[in-house]
């Protein structure tokens, strides 16, 4: 799949909000494989927090996922990131409790939402670093 097809996968997808820009920064020099694992425990501690039986094996309670675009900057390695909000829950509720969850796990860390000026720009710019060959740089928690 290239960057074009995943843009318009994403874009074309209902259940995915494509019209809000939700950016997890970590403002360190860490590789991309730490990100992983911090949005990871970011995407278990919103769903614990939302329903915890969400979590269990087989469940019928449905589960908030994340579509991450892992980016590499200087002094900032951060993931622009596309919410799967089930319609159970209300979604500034979820990004509240993201933002909450997030900044447990270091201080430092920031969750930054906006509204989406153009949805298909967007797509293209948080897609920039997306490669075939490194499975680093586009993860679906």
């Amino acid at each position: 799949m290239n960057k074009e097809e995943l843009k318009n996968a994403i874009l074309n997808n209902n259940t995915i909000n494509s019209n809000e820009v939700v950016v997890a920064s970590t403002r360190m020099n860490k590789p991309i494989s730490y990100l992983k694992q911090k949005l990871d425990n970011l995407n278990y501690a919103t769903n614990y927090r939302l329903n915890r039986y969400s979590l269990k094996k087989n469940s019928k309670h449905p589960r908030v996922s994340f579509y991450c675009f892992n980016q590499y900057a200087m002094n900032n390695v951060h993931s622009h990131i596309y919410v799967s909000v089930p319609p159970c829950y209300d979604y500034d509720h979820v990004l509240s409790v993201m933002s909450n969850e997030w900044a447990k796990l270091n201080p430092k860390y920031d969750l930054f939402r906006e509204e989406v000026r153009d949805r298909n720009a967007y797509a293209i710019y948080s897609a920039r670093q997306f490669e075939n060959k490194n499975t680093d740089t586009f993860v679906v928690i």
